[in-house]
């Protein structure tokens, strides 16, 4: 049985990403039909907001297989500061913990 696909993934907001078709079990050449209406074998996508791509290729026999795959775009990174045990807030007691979360995918 004919079968492609294309694995998604997730990126920052403003970056690029190739989507892959593998193919298995067809006969090359083959014809490739992508959601938003492109024919290429391989497609680089920016999205600026989370999207599922669909990929249809016909085989030279004739034989279609379908997949998705979703570019998820990440929130990004988040900073949060942390003050620890202020003995008052003109002293220079304590601590700062520069807290971050969410770089990249």
């Amino acid at each position: 049985e004919f079968r492609v696909a294309i694995s998604g993934a997730t990126i920052c907001p403003g970056q690029c990403i190739p989507l892959h078709p593998q193919m298995s079990y067809g006969i090359p050449p083959y014809s490739f039909s992508w959601s938003d209406g492109s024919t290429d074998s391989v497609r680089t996508v920016c999205p600026s907001q989370t999207i599922i791509y669909t990929i249809t290729v016909t085989d030279a026999l004739g034989d279609v297989a379908t997949d998705t795959a979703q570019v998820t775009i990440s929130n990004g990174p988040n900073f949060q500061a942390m003050l620890e045990n202020p003995a008052c807030f003109a002293g220079s007691t304590g601590n700062i913990d520069p807290g971050a979360s969410g770089f990249g995918p």
